[in-house]
């Protein structure tokens, strides 16, 4: 991803979207990274013959569990989506540190440092950091020294093309959180470029519905409308009384 934002420089008006997805079930949980990149920045990139997500995609290699799929779309943008299932909620924070452990110091990153704890009584409390790390250069060399904007003026290029955020679902009802706007069980935080965003959010012990496999409410409603069935047509009795 070194030389995206250098592309970005070349391409005024492209944008790339950074979104990170912490879903916390009752019985784990899904760690998903999405990059979005609008049409003008892929046809750059396809023009230059760069791959800006081929080293995210490498680092998610190096890592276990990881899914990456790839959608392109009619309008030319892309989207990348790196997406991680596990079995104890407690361990989708390390699986984004391991992601991102794997990039080079240099590259820009979505860097997210979250402890996710469930409770005795099951409650959730998830505690944290979100930082979108600009690049240390644009991605370009002549004889092994950086050229083009470097430091401050990449993080102004960051503020003005990139977008990131971060979105935490919560299994139960939301009873606490710092910053962030809130829609249902979900708080997300905006991130910007250089920025550290502190990540706070509490939920009550989710339904005990919600523990449930996908099928199980579908079929205990067909049962109810049978049962009801059952006994309407006891009550109504024979035909034609």
């Amino acid at each position: 991803m070194g030389a995206l934002l250098a592309v970005v420089l070349l391409a005024a008006g492209c944008r790339l979207d950074l979104a990170a997805d912490v879903e916390v079930g009752t019985d784990g949980g899904v760690a998903r990274l999405t990059l979005a990149l609008d049409g003008g920045l892929v046809a750059e990139l396809d023009a230059l013959a760069v791959d800006p997500t081929a080293e995210l995609e490498a680092a998610a290699a190096e890592v276990e569990g990881w899914d990456v799929q790839r959608s392109r779309r009619d309008d030319g943008s892309l989207d990348v989506t790196l997406e991680r299932s596990v079995e104890d909620a407690s361990e989708l924070g390390p699986a984004f540190r391991e992601l991102t452990a794997g990039l080079a110091d240099e590259d820009p990153a979505l860097e997210l440092d979250l402890d996710v704890r469930l409770g005795p009584d099951d409650e959730v409390a998830v505690d944290g950091q979100a930082r979108l790390r600009p690049p240390a250069t644009a991605g370009a060399a002549i004889d092994g020294d950086p050229v083009g904007p470097t430091g401050q003026d990449l993080v102004e290029l960051m503020e003005e093309h990139v977008t990131a955020q971060v979105a935490v679902t919560l299994p139960g009802e939301v009873i606490d959180h710092t910053g962030g706007e809130r829609d249902g069980r979900t708080i997300t935080w905006e991130v910007g470029a250089d920025e550290t965003v502190q990540i706070a959010a509490a939920a009550a012990p989710a339904p005990w519905w919600r523990s449930l496999p996908p099928w199980a409410l579908p079929a205990a409603a067909a049962a109810v409308v049978l049962v009801l069935g059952a006994v309407w047509l006891r009550r109504r009795g024979p035909a034609g009384d």
